[in-house]
């Protein structure tokens, strides 16, 4: 992950490098956004995020940055922190397996490290998920917090040979942190706005009774209509379903648009 001499300042020509790897983390706002919707009702999507955001971590390992002559450092736990903030223990745990195996397949005196790094990067990702719901703030707030407890897993270069991490507190340190503030809250806020648009929207569309276009209870809607019913007359209760199901589905589709069906189904409610 790390090799060198020299003190660790990031100058104007790595710039590029540093762009490009901002963008590559971009990719997690990407997936995030397509399969956050499902991400609470599907147990499978936090395990296929998993696996994207490990695949991420293991390409930043493929493009370090270079801030100064002889230091290389790169950005393959902000992925995994933000797995542990926003995909739950079954993502997290897929994402730390991908990028320990990626690293145990690069190999150096640097295992034992890189590996115990990703482990506590996974931690405070999910120590924060669930401490942020009782911090009484905002959300830029926590993300600087995250930001700021990721470098604890740079505890981790106690792991490597004392030359190698003496040479880490001294030298590559600096810019560890830099790159961890400055990305971890700048990923984490897109994140989090993709995660709050989801839960708004949720919340939206149970709080209608009845869908916009046919005028039918949802399903919520009509069994509470169901158990009013039956609570406010003893008499006429509901003893019975009837079933209407409309035949030639694909037909109407294909032939008017697939807003024939909405058409339908708000006149059988009327008649």
């Amino acid at each position: 992950m790390l090799k060198g001499n020299g003190m660790a300042f990031v100058d104007a020509t790595v710039l590029l490098d540093f762009v490009s790897s901002l963008a590559v983390l971009g990719l997690l706002v990407l997936g995030f956004s397509a399969l956050a919707p499902a991400l609470p009702n599907r147990w499978y999507v936090a395990s296929g995020l998993g696996v994207f955001f490990g695949l991420v971590a293991g390409l930043q390992m493929s493009m370090p940055l270079s801030p100064t002559d002889g230091v290389i450092v790169d950005m393959r736990n902000v992925p995994v922190v933000l797995a542990g903030a926003f995909l739950g223990l079954r993502g997290l745990a897929v994402c730390v397996c991908i990028t320990v195996a990626i690293r145990i397949g690069i190999g150096g005196v640097g295992v034992p490290a890189g590996i115990t790094g990703t482990v506590i990067a996974g931690m405070i990702g999910y120590g924060w998920s669930q401490l942020q719901q009782h911090m009484n703030t905002k959300d830029v707030v926590k993300l600087i917090v995250l930001g700021l407890a990721m470098n604890l897993h740079m505890v981790s270069a106690f792991a490597a040979p004392a030359e190698i991490m003496r040479w880490y507190f001294t030298s590559a340190a600096p810019t560890v942190v830099m790159l961890n503030v400055i990305c971890v809250p700048a990923i984490g806020w897109l994140l989090l706005r993709e995660q709050n648009v989801v839960a708004q929207t949720s919340r939206l569309s149970a709080s209608a009774p009845c869908d916009p276009v046919t005028r039918l209870l949802s399903l919520g809607a009509f069994s509470q209509e169901v158990a009013h019913l039956n609570a406010s007359d003893t008499d006429n209760r509901v003893v019975g379903m009837m079933a209407v199901t409309l035949k030639n589905v694909a037909w109407l589709k294909r032939t008017w648009g697939e807003d024939a069906m909405a058409l339908v189904l708000g006149v059988a409610r009327l008649r």
